[in-house]
């Protein structure tokens, strides 16, 4: 849907950041054209796994504020591939949902991604007090264009042996077909590139169940504007309905596949928490606190994404 390590976590509701936010609607430069996914299929994989790219997250949002329900998630994803006895971690996190909001960290990135739902948009906290909001019409229009983006280059002739693997790479994003097998404590979704294998869990009684999976699709949508090697989110929505539909939770969701001559399996585990720890309470109060504060460097988004770029980039050297 990010940590203790936190992995990525989300925001709240309600608060305005401070006045020296600046707005603007995502430049047409930084929309995302379709990219060849044949050679990132693996990192993409990785961020469907989770709501803002590493995690599976949750919610379907009660009008009131006073109905709102704590719940904390820890989430941690592997590359299964890797056939060692214990295989490496690839992201670990932390998601907490209070008093309508939900805030999702990573520890290793340094963000803090708060969702406000009341409010219809995002707030972002990167590393170096810098921030940014988007708003769910600018995600929206961003996926929009990047759908028709996708279908221009379907619409072309595929001439050659590469150009068709793309082609199939891209359906698979724009427009999944899975078929759905659905067993007590299972669901698994068969598509032509990606089969999901997800174990499930009920919820107690009155739990934030529907809050995880719809806070889960507004996290893959948020992390394909963010993340240019992340996947479409429609694979990620069509795993968070099977779940709607049968009323579970995920506790282990397995994504395999093969593109390309690439072999993927990875698996992501969930813990639930019903209540919040003290520390989860100290962790929002910090976040709060640092969204507040007036030497945050509020920029725009298509900023804050070439920001993401330039230290990827340089993490890499």
């Amino acid at each position: 849907m990010r940590s203790v390590l936190p992995v990525r976590e989300g925001d709240g509701y309600g608060r305005t950041p401070s006045a020296r936010w600046v707005h603007h609607a995502p430049s047409s430069k930084t929309l995302l054209t379709v990219r060849p996914l044949l050679t990132r299929f693996f990192s993409q994989a990785i961020a469907c796994l989770s709501p803002f790219g590493l995690v599976v997250v949750l919610s379907a949002w009660i009008a009131g504020v006073a109905t709102a329900q704590d719940l904390r998630v820890y989430t941690t994803v592997r590359n299964l591939t890797d056939k060692r006895a214990n295989p490496p971690v690839l992201a670990e996190s932390l998601t907490l949902f209070h008093a309508g909001r939900v805030y999702d960290y990573m520890e290793n990135v340094g963000e803090v991604v708060i969702f406000e739902p009341l409010e219809n948009k995002f707030t972002i906290l990167g590393p170096d007090y810098i921030g940014t909001t988007v708003t769910f019409a600018e995600i929206q229009q961003f996926l929009s264009k990047s759908r028709s983006e996708a279908e221009r280059v379907l619409g072309e002739t595929q001439a050659d042996a590469s150009s068709r693997r793309l082609a199939a790479a891209l359906r698979a994003q724009f427009s999944p077909k899975f078929k759905e097998h659905a067993r007590a404590d299972s669901i698994k979704l068969v598509g032509d590139s990606l089969t999901y294998d997800i174990t499930t869990a009920s919820a107690p009684k009155d739990a934030a169940w529907e809050k995880y999976l719809d806070y889960a699709d507004w996290a893959a949508r948020l992390n394909f504007v963010l993340h240019p090697k992340s996947l479409y989110p429609d694979s990620r929505l069509e795993v968070n309905n099977a779940l709607r539909k049968v009323r579970r939770l995920p506790v282990t969701v397995d994504l395999t596949g093969r593109l390309d001559e690439r072999e993927l399996h990875l698996r992501a585990e969930h813990r639930y928490g019903w209540e919040l720890q003290s520390i989860d309470r100290q962790f929002i109060d910090q976040w709060n606190t640092r969204r507040d504060a007036r030497d945050v460097k509020w920029v725009a988004i298509h900023e804050y994404q070439n920001l993401l770029v330039s230290r990827k980039t340089a993490s890499a050297r």
